[in-house]
């Protein structure tokens, strides 16, 4: 198993040299840590902030999970663990949409939850 971890610089800890974790350095990733893209199951997703001129999916929704287009959107105005949330429901949206669980990736309350728990679990790994 892969771990993936936040980080805005690369550090000097045990954590970096593990075998077992994948960091992703600045050429990967933004500086808030929220990477250009990634892959599941085959698939690159890409990931976009879009400023609020042109965002397309209402005035309510900061984020989206594009299936059709592999893409997930975020609007470019939110920053910092606001931001890094919001990723983490799209990519929440995203695993479970490419597992099959459509239903569940229906489910906001379940995926707010478990998206909440894992950017939680990234952010304070040691």
């Amino acid at each position: 198993p892969v771990t993936i971890a936040f980080i805005t610089q690369p550090q000097k800890t045990k954590t970096l040299h593990h075998p077992r974790y994948f960091l992703c350095y600045t050429s990967l990733m933004r500086k808030d840590g929220i990477p250009k893209s990634f892959n599941l199951v085959g698939h690159t997703i890409i990931v976009k902030l879009v400023s609020p001129r042109r965002w397309k999916h209402g005035e309510d929704s900061v984020g989206m999970w594009l299936p059709d287009n592999y893409r997930i959107e975020i609007l470019s105005t939110l920053k910092g663990t606001h931001r890094q949330q919001v990723f983490m429901h799209e990519v929440t949206h995203a695993i479970l949409d490419t597992a099959g669980y459509y239903e569940l990736s229906e489910d906001e309350a379940l995926v707010d939850r478990i998206s909440h728990l894992l950017q939680q679990m990234l952010t304070t790994m040691e």
